[in-house]
């Protein structure tokens, strides 16, 4: 699973040579946005401090998008995949003094 940040701070799956919002892909298949953004956040920290549940979720989520990429939407029928040329990628954390991964 390659993850990335792009955006105005939302992570994302890399899925070939898309990027795909991971919170709204979530969402998607979830009963509601709200539950997505527990599960997984929308910023690279939020979805680390998830633990095994964010995982979880992105796997499910990285399944639904690899079945149909191009034709992947969010719940309201919104774009949710980007080319990744397209994109602005981000630094994952940028106040890295107060993140630790163990």
């Amino acid at each position: 699973m390659k993850l990335a940040v792009f955006g105005p701070q939302r992570v994302g799956l890399v899925v070939r040579d898309m990027v795909v919002d991971l919170q709204q892909a979530a969402a998607a298949h979830l009963s509601s946005e709200e539950e997505a953004e527990a599960l997984v956040g929308h910023t690279f920290r939020s979805f680390v401090e998830g633990g095994e549940a964010a995982l979880k979720t992105a796997g499910q989520a990285l399944r639904l998008a690899q079945e149909d990429l191009e034709g992947l939407r969010g719940r309201r029928g919104e774009k949710i995949a980007f080319r990744i040329d397209g994109v602005k990628l981000l630094a994952p954390v940028t106040d890295s003094s107060k993140f630790k991964i163990m």
